[in-house]
């Protein structure tokens, strides 16, 4: 039903290789969001929101920075 849920998650790869995140196909990225999602590594870190307003039926992605 009509449940809304946001999250906020902050990623940082290890300096010993390059690290892939991959998601679920219920997914929806913005524009500025490309997945999967590539951490480097020299550290870079990497901050995401998640929300949701169907109960996580759909799941939308923002890519808000790197740090």
């Amino acid at each position: 039903n009509d449940v809304y849920a946001t999250m906020r998650v902050h990623l940082k790869s290890d300096t010993s290789a390059t690290r892939t995140v991959t998601l679920g196909n219920t997914i929806k990225e913005s524009d500025t969001t490309t997945l999967p999602i590539s951490l480097d590594n020299i550290g870079t870190e990497k901050v995401y929101e998640f929300w949701s307003f169907d109960g996580g039926i759909t799941v939308y992605l923002r890519y808000l920075g790197s740090f």
